[in-house]
């Protein structure tokens, strides 16, 4: 049980992170497409239920070619036991792991404007920064990239 969840829409708007999911007895964090509201997605691996989602604002470029321009969103999760994962949209485990990050319950997560770092505070008072190299969650899509995918 937590007291809060914290939601996110993607950036091009097209799906929603959800937190508190169940399936069977695995904690889930569901995306759901805004047009159909169909499950696209169900994010699992947290031993607590899912209290809080973030997604990352900047765009990422898919991979491929052929002159369609595709793109991803990552995604950060964060639960009671105190774990955060993030995950690329391709991948069937998260793209990164980071257990124990506190001594009591994640309250929330934000993103850094450049989509590199992310921060994370906790009902013990302390906030994380999570830095990641520039291109390890990938290409960032260019504002005129961006006028063409939104």
């Amino acid at each position: 049980m937590s007291l809060f969840r914290r939601l996110s829409w993607s950036s091009d708007g097209a799906f929603i992170a959800t937190t508190g999911g169940k399936d069977g007895a695995n904690n889930i964090a569901p995306m759901i497409e805004r047009t159909s509201w169909n499950l696209t997605a169900a994010l699992s691996g947290h031993m607590k239920p899912i209290s809080v989602s973030r997604i990352n604002p900047t765009l990422y470029k898919a991979g491929g070619g052929g002159g369609n321009l595709s793109c991803y969103s990552i995604i950060a999760l964060a639960s009671a036991e105190s774990t955060i994962t993030v995950w690329k949209p391709s991948m069937s485990k998260p793209l990164a792991i980071l257990m124990d990050a506190f001594t009591m319950g994640i309250t929330d997560l934000s993103w850094g404007f450049n989509g590199n770092i992310l921060l994370a505070s906790s009902t013990d008072g302390k906030v994380m920064a999570i830095h990641f190299k520039p291109g390890l969650l990938g290409t960032a899509l260019t504002e005129a990239e961006k006028r063409m995918v939104v």
